[in-house]
């Protein structure tokens, strides 16, 4: 693999963790949406008539099991999300140094490279160094492993 080919592999991990959050924001607020259309009169809007639940408790069930898929097929996908990227992930927590701070806040935590100096009080052009240099490093860590 090349240097390129690397990166881009990094890419990957950073719009996953994108993903990844906003998944862990959906299944947090999942709950809360399932109460609120509960008790606010489990009206339905997709119908062109709007109705009434007579049931509340059929509702309330209805409800909890539509939670309850939902949040399986989010914790699903959260998984596989976790799993394609377990193993550079690892690899980017196992470096040390400011460059992989800097490659961890970029890749991992999602931070913008201007986020990232002023937090680390270097300048960008110096962060974007030693990013590209601990990505050089990581690369070959990576590569001597597959040996």
């Amino acid at each position: 693999m090349n240097l390129y080919e690397f990166k881009q592999e990094l890419f990957v991990i950073r719009e996953n963790r994108k993903v990844m959050r906003s998944l862990r924001q959906s299944l947090a607020t999942l709950q809360e949406d399932m109460l609120t259309s509960v008790f606010s009169g489990a009206i339905d809007y997709s119908k062109d008539k709007v109705q009434h639940q007579s049931d509340p408790d059929s509702a309330i069930i209805n409800a909890i099991m539509l939670t309850e898929k939902e949040k399986e097929r989010l914790r699903n996908q959260l998984a596989e999300l976790q799993e394609e990227n377990a193993e550079l992930e690892k690899l980017i927590y196992s470096m040390r140094g400011v460059g992989a701070e800097i490659v961890r806040l970029y890749f991992i935590e999602g931070k913008t490279m201007i986020d990232i100096a002023k937090r680390l009080g270097y300048h960008r052009d110096t962060c974007y160094e030693k990013w590209n240099n601990t990505i050089k490093d990581m690369l070959e860590v990576y590569e001597n492993g597959k040996d």
